[in-house]
């Protein structure tokens, strides 16, 4: 514990020495790459999702600081996909400082597998991204041909009706800190919340046409091939013990069987799933 530490000080400390790269990009690598250690890997681990000497994929990388955690604990090869260049940019230049190297490269997951990378994978991880996808389907099914025989993915999200589902927390406004607002008619939701940063705003606009929910999941994985080998809902959130301190997070996974009750009061919906052998 004590080594891990001092690992862990070690790759923030070269972070927070690099300051050639912006101060917000370095406070959101180091963010996720925490979140990892604390969060995620002793999940994956809990489910046995996660294991030394895999191949895993993150779609929606963002910084990459999830996928350095996941090398440092001894993932034989990672690739982050995203959308967004300048962050994966961003992500190249930080593995390359810290020295937990991993890949990154440009890939629209609903349009495409990323290239290159058929069979590949032990597990893919889409974390907080499938919401916000035009076609959940489509992405499932171009991941489950990068997955090996056998091969896992980790999904998880907030349903559009739980608390936060339209994603109006990030607006950062006094309105955007109440729960269920998004539900309003959209014209109403639409002013209440135009005073927020024009790309949330944009981004909670069209949530409010996605509309994901764990119905919609349920048939995209269906429609995918894949299948389900695990379902969880969190009333609390297992990231606000890391985001937001709390001492706990609060399971409730017999939500599975209530379909009208999960999408309003689970704040996370996690979904494992797994490619035919």
């Amino acid at each position: 514990m004590k080594s891990s530490l001092q690992d862990a000080q070690r790759v923030t400390s070269l972070v927070d020495a690099a300051t050639d790269i912006d101060p917000s990009t370095r406070k959101l690598w180091k963010y996720q790459y925490l979140l990892g250690r604390e969060i995620i890997i002793p999940f994956l681990r809990e489910h046995g999702l996660f294991k030394k000497g895999q191949a895993i994929c993150e779609v929606g990388c963002a910084e990459g600081g999830v996928l350095a955690a996941l090398v440092e604990c001894g993932a034989s090869r990672a690739l982050g996909t995203d959308i967004d260049t300048v962050r994966l940019n961003n992500a190249e230049a930080l593995a390359s400082l810290t020295q937990l190297p991993a890949q990154f490269q440009y890939n629209d997951i609903v349009s495409e597998p990323v290239e290159g990378q058929n069979s590949s994978f032990d597990l893919v991880m889409l974390r907080d991204v499938i919401e916000h996808l035009d076609d959940a389907q489509a992405a499932l099914k171009n991941i489950s041909h990068m997955l090996k025989p056998g091969g896992l993915v980790y999904v998880n999200f907030p349903p559009f009706r739980s608390p936060f589902g339209g994603h109006q927390h990030t607006l950062n406004t006094t309105i955007g800190k109440l729960p269920w607002i998004h539900l309003l008619p959209k014209p109403v939701f639409t002013s209440l919340t135009k005073g927020g940063r024009a790309p949330d705003v944009i981004e909670t606009q069209r949530l409010q046409n996605i509309r994901f929910s764990t119905a919609k999941m349920h048939k995209a994985v269906e429609l995918s091939g894949l299948s389900v080998l695990w379902e969880g809902y969190f009333l609390l959130r297992p990231v606000y013990r890391f985001r937001l301190g709390l001492p706990f997070s609060m399971s409730f996974h017999a939500l599975r069987y209530l379909p009208f009750f999960r999408d309003f009061f689970a704040m996370e919906a996690a979904f494992i799933l797994q490619k035919a052998q």
